[in-house]
């Protein structure tokens, strides 16, 4: 008796790139709104230096089975994606470049 069993894993290292592109852009707007210019951009080094992506870990266990397809899509990375994405464009209208 043969089984079948498939996993499609999505691959979340753009995904990553953007939410870091994401959230150094919002850092650097809100250094702009604030006007920090004494801060040596503190800011901005705090951004670098405090790891922001994390990763998380799933088991599936599967009995009795046969025929199977799995697929591991990361719901919680695209959620956040369009939340920084909203804040982004919020920024962006406040200081009036859209």
């Amino acid at each position: 008796m043969e089984t079948y069993l498939q996993i499609q894993l999505s691959g979340n290292q753009i995904a990553n790139s953007l939410q870091l592109s994401l959230h150094l852009a919002i850092t650097l707007i809100l250094d702009m709104i604030t006007d920090n210019t004494n801060n040596d951009g503190a800011s901005i080094q705090e951004f670098i230096e405090q790891p922001s992506i994390k990763t998380t870990e799933q088991i599936i266990i599967i009995d009795n089975s046969k025929d199977i397809t799995i697929i591991v899509d990361d719901t919680d990375l695209t959620a956040n994606l369009q939340i920084l994405l909203q804040i982004l464009l919020a920024l962006l209208v406040q200081i009036d470049i859209l």
